[in-house]
């Protein structure tokens, strides 16, 4: 039997962590980052510029620049571009999707006032 075919319990574990990790990041982007038109330096970035120019879903434009970029990695790269790497851009694209149907049109949820927590008194600061 070969022992390379079986996962292992530390590869699923993984598997798992990069799952979730890749979960909080499409939170992240869906649900703080794009209501606040706000772009980071990643393709989820490039992706919330192109969205008010392309008249294409969020998860779609990530998706499309993903392949792009993921051929170009492979021709560039060779086959030892790894797994995790395609793993990780395909799985981004299709948690936003997810967030996308799970939650249509959500608005902000940093544009809520924090004024409550805010005082006029200096005492705090000594």
């Amino acid at each position: 039997m070969n022992k390379k075919a079986v996962p292992t319990a530390a590869a699923v574990r993984e598997l798992a962590i990069l799952t979730g990790a890749v979960a909080i990041i499409a939170a992240a982007v869906y649900f703080f980052l794009v209501p606040s038109h706000a772009s980071v330096s990643s393709i989820s970035g490039l992706g919330i510029v192109l969205a008010n120019f392309v008249p294409l879903p969020l998860s779609a434009i990530t998706m499309i620049l993903n392949v792009v970029l993921l051929v170009i990695g492979f021709l560039t790269c060779g086959r030892e571009f790894g797994a995790k790497t395609v793993y990780t851009s395909i799985l981004l694209p299709a948690f936003i999707g997810l967030f996308e149907r799970l939650f249509p049109n959500l608005g902000s949820l940093t544009a809520r006032s924090w004024t409550c927590c805010a005082t006029s008194s200096s005492s705090a600061w000594g």
